[in-house]
Parts: C-alpha cells; structure tokens; sequence
C-alpha cells in the first residue's frame, strides 16, 4: 500500500454521548474539495485489525464506529485507485464523536502487460473433409482405422470388402462383375474422391482411406442421374494423409 498523510483532522467537537466512540467524516480527492464518492473506507488498528469499514456516500461522508481503540489508521480503496493508507491517529479519549476530513490522493492501478497468442488452428485434410461429409450425410462408412488394419493384407477394394462387409453390397467375383446393391438388383457406381467413375472401376486397396455405401435416393442427389442407382463412395489416400 502507497503510505502518505492524506489524513487531515479539520475538527474536534464535543457531542452528545453516543454510547461509542464515533467517526463522522468526509472523503475528498486530495489537492480539491471533491467528495470522493463509493470509496471503502476502513480504520485499522495498530495489530492491522480492521476495527470497523464503511463506504463513501455520494457527497462523501462517512461514519464509523471506533470501539474504543486509541491508535487507528485510515485505508482507502476505491476501484480503480491504489490503495492510500494515513498516518496513525492517536483518537483523542475526551470525545464521543470526532469529525474529521480525510483527503485520498488518486493513483490509477497500472497492471502487468498481458500478452495473448493465438495458436494457429489446424487447417483439416482434404480426406478428414470428405469423412465429415459423409458422416454428415447419412453414408454408411466403413472408418478408416478399420481400412488401415486391412489395407495391406489384401489387393483390391472387393477384397477388402469381403473383410469389412458392408451391409446390402455383394462384391464382384473373382474381380468380374460389378459391386452389386442386395435390395435393388442393381449394380452401384464407383465414386472416387467425389468423381463417379461407373461401376467397373478397379481400386487398388493400397489407395483406399475410406469407403461408404450410399443408397440411390442419397447417391442421386450427391451426383446425379449417373449414380441414380445407388453408388460406392472411396476417398483415396492423399499425400498429406499418409
């Protein structure tokens, strides 16, 4: 706390007994006559013992109730100000109530200098793109961590799918014939990276991140009259995904 001798005893006048011994005073700005209003003052005694606290009215004035103590000090705090401690008073002994008018001088609280960083954000893949968009959309998706697990151990998509079955798709025979949809009787197109390539294509299984199945009505409105029968969608393995 910032020391200094803002306290100013204007006056000692004999009251009426109070039953206690009181403080009546007024809280300026020091170097003015400016009340300083919505200030918290406390009187603290020679063990720093908050003796009593109160808080300045508008036109500043103040009351509070010593109990009897015979050395005190004054502390002002108001939002925004350092704190401003007063000398000691010796609180004279022969008086019920004392005014007095205590001026705070106004020192504005300087914080520490606060430096944020913003970490970049982590732009996402093309291939995360492409599984966010199928999850989004309702596909059936057979997730690249089970792709991974298979994806050495076989040669080709059809493969692949004959060790991660997707519900309602036979795969071609012997690498003949097309990825054929149970409930329609129809093959499915091959759509590569958003591409529809047919229903013939060969897929390496080395290439394959992600596959899903996507019904004819969803298929139709993904890419249009040449998936309208239902389509395999693969999203390859791109550079940065490896």
């Amino acid at each position: 706390m910032r020391a200094s001798t803002a306290l100013l005893l204007a006056a000692l006048v004999p009251a009426p007994t109070l039953g206690a011994q009181i403080v009546r005073g007024t809280l300026l700005q020091a170097g003015s006559t400016q009340p300083l209003a919505d200030a918290v003052i406390a009187a603290v005694d020679s063990a720093s013992v908050v003796v009593d606290e109160t808080r300045s009215l508008a036109n500043g004035d103040f009351m509070l109730n010593m109990r009897g103590v015979r050395r005190v000090r004054f502390v002002v705090r108001k939002l925004g100000v350092q704190p401003t401690t007063s000398d000691v008073l010796e609180v004279p002994t022969d008086r019920d109530t004392i005014d007095l008018e205590i001026a705070a001088p106004l020192f504005g609280v300087t914080l520490a200098t606060v430096r944020v960083v913003a970490a970049p954000a982590r732009m996402p893949t093309y291939n995360e793109n492409q599984l966010r968009n199928a999850r989004r959309n309702g596909w059936r998706v057979v997730d690249p961590v089970r792709v991974a697990e298979e994806r050495g151990t076989v040669q080709s998509l059809g493969e692949m799918m004959r060790r991660l079955p997707l519900a309602g798709v036979r795969p071609p025979e012997g690498g003949q014939g097309c990825y054929y949809y149970v409930r329609t009787g129809r093959c499915l197109s091959l759509v590569v990276d958003g591409q529809v390539l047919g229903p013939n294509a060969f897929i390496s299984a080395n290439d394959v991140h992600f596959f899903a199945l996507i019904t004819p009505s969803q298929a139709t409105i993904a890419y249009g009259p040449r998936a309208r029968d239902g389509a395999i969608f693969v999203a390859t393995r791109r550079q940065e995904d490896e």
